[in-house]
C-alpha cells in the first residue's frame, strides 16, 4: 500500500469534509506529526496499523496524546 504521508512530517487536521476514520472533536483544525506506524499495548505486543484503504495514520499533537486520523483528514503543512 502506498502511503501519502511519512514518518516525521507535519500535518493539520482538517475541520470538516474528512470522510473515513473521522478525529476526535478536540484535534480538529491542530497541527501534528506523523507518528511510527505501530504503537504497543499494555502487554508490551507491537500492532502496526491494520491495511485499509483509504489508509489512518498514528498522529502525534503537541498537546502528548496520539491519535489514529484517516489520511482524507489530514494535509501537508
Amino acid at each position: 500500500m502506498v502511503r501519502k504521508y511519512n514518518i516525521s512530517q507535519k500535518v493539520r487536521v482538517k475541520t470538516n469534509n474528512g470522510g473515513h476514520r473521522p478525529p476526535p472533536n478536540d484535534v480538529k483544525g491542530s497541527l501534528g506529526t506523523i507518528a511510527q506506524q505501530s504503537t504497543s499495548n499494555w502487554l508490551e505486543n507491537c500492532e502496526a496499523v491494520p491495511p485499509e484503504s483509504p489508509p489512518s495514520y498514528y498522529v502525534d499533537f503537541e498537546e502528548g496524546h496520539t491519535e489514529l486520523v484517516g489520511e482524507e483528514w489530514l494535509e501537508a503543512v
